[in-house]
């Protein structure tokens, strides 16, 4: 019997290390009963400012976690928006089902505190459009 798996969550965030910043993505994978599945090949996109394309493939740790660290050339992360999507889902004796996920993509905007408000409109209809083009990849 093939078992299903989706997306629980994804989640991005910053953290700042000696004076460097780093973005962390964190994605959640479980089962059809609600159970987090470990070792299931997690491939992913980033795409992120300059228009820069990363790809990401990791396993599932025993909580159902895969995580990846993007880290910038410089010590800063680029202003701008970070996107990452989840390209597929693999492990034997399971189906990925594109239909259960409760995220396929998030995103985080690196903007300072009021640009940030004034900028997540546009940013979001931006991001619709990057989607469309990643997920023909």
């Amino acid at each position: 019997e093939i078992r299903k798996i989706f997306v629980e969550d994804i989640r991005l965030f910053k953290s700042v290390s000696n004076k460097r910043e780093e973005l962390h993505i964190e994605s959640l994978v479980k089962d059809e009963k609600g159970n987090p599945v470990e070792g299931v090949s997690v491939e992913g996109i980033l795409y992120a400012p300059r228009k820069n394309l990363i790809s990401y493939t990791g396993l599932t740790n025993e909580e159902g976690r895969a995580s990846f660290i993007y880290s910038p050339k410089g010590k800063r992360l680029k202003k701008g928006v970070y996107l990452f999507l989840i390209k597929s889902l693999e492990k034997e004796g399971f189906e990925y089902d594109t239909s259960l996920n409760r995220e396929t993509y998030d995103y985080w905007l690196e903007l300072p505190g009021k640009a940030k408000l004034h900028c997540e409109k546009k940013f979001l209809q931006k991001i619709d459009l990057t989607l469309r083009l990643l997920e023909k990849i």
